[in-house]
């Protein structure tokens, strides 16, 4: 990207290594967050904790062995 700038002196190369400053920036923050969210869900399943739950995960609920038990996923996709 700075061999762009220093290449060509016009705003459309300034803009253009500014946007993919932009998008790169915002890669690497989401996949950074995925895995964060990820590590958190993980450790939160290994304790035999329930994992973070959302409203939409509420109405997941089965009755096993008469006991109501609620059914959470972690929510990775693979």
């Amino acid at each position: 990207m700075l061999y762009i700038i220093m290449e060509y002196r016009s705003t459309a190369a300034i803009i253009a290594v500014v946007v993919l400053t932009i998008g790169i920036s915002f890669c690497i923050s989401m996949a950074s967050h995925s895995t964060y969210v990820w590590f958190m869900e993980k450790s939160q399943a290994n304790k035999d904790l329930p994992v973070v739950l959302s409203e939409r995960n509420n109405n997941k609920t089965k009755i096993v062995n008469g006991e109501l038990t609620n059914q959470s996923e972690l929510s990775t996709l693979v």
